[in-house]
Formats: structure tokens, sequence, C-alpha cells
């Protein structure tokens, strides 16, 4: 199988999602056009990341129909890890952008 026969495979595979695609990448553009006006210190909003990201792990099974209970292999547990660990770094990039110091 060539590599431009596996790009049209994964693009009709994300062509569903686009939209989410889009709407991702949109987020950290607008909060970087934002700018609130209150300071967060980084120790609060590397907590605060963290905490969304957990909370999204812990709903990812539920927002793909199946069950936290159904979480027993160790691939499971790597891709639930991995799930939290990538909220937590889009979280706290979006962060950082949203509360940045105002020059």
């Amino acid at each position: 199988m060539s590599i431009e026969s596996i790009l049209v495979v994964l693009f009709y595979s994300a062509k569903p999602y686009l939209w989410l695609i889009i709407l991702l990448l949109l987020i950290p553009v607008i909060s970087y056009l934002i700018k609130l006006p209150v300071r967060l210190i980084n120790s609060q909003i590397n907590m605060l990341s963290l905490v969304i990201g957990a909370l999204v792990a812990l709903a990812a099974p539920y927002i793909t129909y199946s069950k936290l209970a159904y979480v027993n292999t160790l691939t499971d547990w790597l891709s639930l890890f991995a799930v939290l660990v990538g909220a937590t770094i889009y979280c706290w990039f979006t962060l950082r952008l949203l509360f940045r110091e105002q020059n």
C-alpha cells in the first residue's frame, strides 16, 4: 500500500470529524485574541489544566458510549492516560494564551 493510499484512507476516516478538528484549532486562536484581564499564576494554570485533563479522561469512556469498568487491559489504561496527557497539554496551552500577561 502506497503512502498516497494511506493518506486517502486517513482523510476519509477523519472527514466526519473535520468540524471538530477545526473547532479544536480555533479555540486557541480565539483565546489568543481574547486575552482576559484576570491574571493566574503558573501553578494555578498547571493545576487547573491537570484537573480538567483528569475530568476529560474520566469522561472519555462515557463519551464513547462505554463504561470506566470496561477499562481492563494495559492498552486501555495507556489510551486513557494518553487522553489525560493530551487534554492536559491542550488545556494548558489554551489557558496560557487566555491568561497571559498584558504588556
